[in-house]
């Protein structure tokens, strides 16, 4: 195997790893702990595939877009969402989105 395969399957398999425990974390009752990690996960594969940092929150969106397997997020406009998120209290977190 040459030293570029075992890198990307190194990758792969400390990527499985944090998989792993982001699961073990939720199934022992760790529910927003785990959502932070896979949060963090997602956004660092992203930025990874896309190139850095600069975009990150279009780095997190379209990773879970054009690989999530949830055709529905395509569906999803900001601005309505993030009117939703204002009207339910949410406001902290709406401002800080865009």
């Amino acid at each position: 195997m040459s030293a570029k395969m075992e890198m990307i399957d190194a990758y792969f398999e400390d990527l499985q790893d944090k998989a792993d425990f982001a699961r073990n974390l939720y199934d022992s009752g760790r529910r927003d702990e785990s959502l932070v990690l896979c949060c963090a996960y997602i956004s660092a594969l992203a930025n990874h595939l896309y190139g850095g940092e600069k975009q990150d929150r279009l780095n997190f969106s379209r990773i879970l877009v054009e690989h999530g397997k949830q055709e529905e997020l395509a569906l999803v406009h900001p601005r309505p969402l993030l009117d939703a998120l204002r009207g339910c209290g949410a406001t902290r977190i709406a401002n800080n989105i865009l």
